[in-house]
């Protein structure tokens, strides 16, 4: 890898988007489709490049340092980088994307003119320091922006990647504190399938019907079919229920998803690993997700866990100009 990084003297940047897994949570991997969109958060990275003596760590700007600097770590003592800066606005661990974000953006500094192929490969290999096995949907979204459905063949180590057009649609997306982590989770769905367990096939299956109704109602919007939007509330709700099922949801998350369609939400689902985490509600209009936003606020309710990571509602706007916060 390191024969690829540009590792002149001088001071370089890069930036990769935050995300929103819309479908695909755990089954993607086993070869049913997934979509997500990049969100308008980003992290940007500076790099300070210079002559430091061998097997000399970087110094880094940032709270979290202690939990970053494995990515610095795995790039070997041929990298000469003496310094980081951080700014980021991605909500962190909570299943916005922001070890992707992260690891997109120092990726992007580091070979600079790169290709976004190039840059995603690495992306995801620095991945590796946060989550271990990494789908390479999140370092997907981060590298190419906007919104993006990802298959999985038999050999790659990347999904398939197809951008796709963006839809009229407002979505309300939170995040309450998680009850484990992105590995715990997956590891714990890995080796029910690798026990062959039949109910957690059956549900991979019935995931994978949900993100492909999904996929398809949201590529019917985009083409002007409002209708689809319906369609789209009915595949995000059938796959909470399913994801609920193999024990990926929380109590704290269902009341935020109740309130949600209490308020006129079409639909919602947690996004991502699960534990608790990141879940999003589709809204039928920008007003009404303002309302479903004030709902889900007060039903997090966040009093007892003083420090827990979490993020209160957003409301994103999806137009032919992108997507952009309300």
């Amino acid at each position: 890898m390191n024969d690829t990084i540009d590792n002149s003297e001088g001071t370089r940047t890069g930036t990769g988007f935050g995300k929103l897994l819309l479908f695909g949570e755990h089954s993607a991997v086993y070869g049913y489709p997934a979509l997500g969109v990049a969100l308008p958060f980003a992290t940007t990275v500076r790099l300070t490049f210079g002559r430091s003596p061998a097997g000399r760590r970087p110094t880094i700007d940032d709270p979290d340092r202690d939990a970053i600097m494995p990515i610095f770590d795995s790039l070997g003592t041929g990298v000469s980088i003496d310094h980081v800066e951080i700014a980021s606005d991605v909500p962190r661990g909570v299943g916005f994307g922001s070890s992707a974000s992260l690891t997109a953006a120092v990726a992007r500094a580091l070979l600079r003119e790169a290709d976004d192929t190039s840059v995603w490969d690495m992306a995801n290999t620095l991945e590796r320091s946060f989550h271990g096995t990494p789908s390479g949907i999140d370092t997907g979204l981060a590298v190419h922006g906007g919104a993006c459905s990802f298959t999985f063949g038999l050999a790659a180590q990347l999904p398939r990647i197809e951008k796709l057009p963006i839809p009229p649609v407002t979505l309300v997306a939170a995040a309450v504190p998680r009850t484990g982590t992105t590995g715990e989770l997956v590891g714990r769905i890995r080796k029910a399938v690798k026990n062959r367990d039949s109910e957690t096939l059956e549900s991979l299956a019935k995931l994978g019907e949900h993100a492909t109704r999904g996929t398809q109602s949201f590529s019917r919007l985009a083409a002007g079919e409002r209708a689809a939007l319906t369609d789209l509330g009915a595949a995000a709700d059938a796959a909470h229920v399913v994801l609920r099922k193999l024990g990926l949801s929380t109590d704290r998350l269902e009341r935020c998803l109740d309130a949600g369609r209490a308020r006129g939400a079409l639909g919602g689902k947690l996004s991502g690993a699960g534990g608790g985490g990141a879940f999003f509600l589709i809204a039928p209009d920008a007003e009404t997700g303002k309302s479903i936003a004030a709902a889900v606020s007060e039903a997090i309710d966040d009093s007892t866990e003083t420090g827990a990571r979490m993020a209160r509602p957003y409301v994103f706007v999806f137009d032919e100009s992108g997507i952009r916060l309300r």
